[in-house]
């Protein structure tokens, strides 16, 4: 289960490392900062179908990865393991998991 990172464990993370707040932050930084259970969480993806956009099921388990350009995806977080994968003819202009 991915856990989101606080906004109190950021800051601690930007004191631990002596960055100025005005300096930008990248992924890769915070990466290197954050706590070995973090770290195993982060992942990368490479994403050519435009502007892409997520959203998580309701226990965090998957998530719905999906463009405007009618690519998407469904990744499930345990493993990382592509659940499924279709590319639409159809723009998307907005996606969710629905529940009962």
């Amino acid at each position: 289960k991915i856990v989101p990172i606080k906004k109190s464990d950021l800051q601690l993370l930007v004191n631990q490392q002596n960055i100025d707040p005005m300096q930008k932050i990248v992924q890769s930084d915070l990466a290197k900062s954050a706590p070995e259970q973090l770290q195993k969480q982060v992942f990368k993806l490479k994403l050519t179908e435009g502007t892409y956009k997520i959203d998580y099921d309701y226990l965090g388990q998957h998530m719905l990865l999906y463009s405007t350009n009618g690519h998407i995806s469904i990744i499930r977080l345990k493993d990382f393991e592509l659940v499924v994968e279709r590319k639409l003819t159809e723009h998307i202009h907005c996606a969710c998991f629905l529940q009962n």
